[in-house]
């Protein structure tokens, strides 16, 4: 008989931890600001405000979302490992788009193995574009953020509002 170990709790098969010790996520656009964050032990609280709403974003409530299973956890740090996030250069200055709004955001993991910080502004809209004049290919933060979003999607369940 062969004894095969257990899977370590939240870590993945090569010891990588998938659970962060800090998370936010906050992005803004004109009129709409949302804000994931990590607090509490690790369960995450969600605020959706709206500038026109009679409240301030502070008397905005959080909403604490259900817990999550290690296998979201999981999920969510393998698709950060797959990304390759780590090596990731933060956005440059976006480009002035005529028909679009802007995004600005931050985003900060801090897992116990690493962790890293984006802040920024993006052009709603523009991330689609990926060449410039001479047909090099660009935009490739623009494209990371949004499929860290659609990570964050999948991990919460909330749609973030800027797709």
């Amino acid at each position: 008989m062969i004894f095969v170990p257990a899977p370590m709790p939240y870590v993945l098969s090569n010891g990588i931890p998938v659970k962060p010790r800090n998370l936010i996520f906050r992005c803004e656009t004109s009129g709409h600001t949302q804000t994931l964050i990590l607090r509490n032990g690790g369960t995450l609280w969600f605020k959706d405000y709206w500038w026109y709403d009679k409240k301030s974003e502070e008397e905005t409530a959080w909403e604490q979302l259900d817990s999550l299973k290690e296998a979201d956890w999981r999920r969510f740090r393998t698709k950060l490992e797959e990304l390759n996030i780590w090596d990731s250069e933060g956005p440059s200055e976006p480009q002035v788009v005529i028909d679009g709004g802007y995004i600005n955001f931050s985003l900060f993991f801090g897992f116990p193995d690493r962790k890293i910080r984006f802040r920024g502004s993006l052009n709603e809209g523009a991330w689609r574009e990926y060449e410039d004049e001479e047909g090099n290919e660009t935009g490739e933060f623009d494209r990371m953020f949004h499929m860290i979003a659609r990570a964050f999607e999948r991990l919460t369940g909330r749609e973030w509002f800027y797709e």
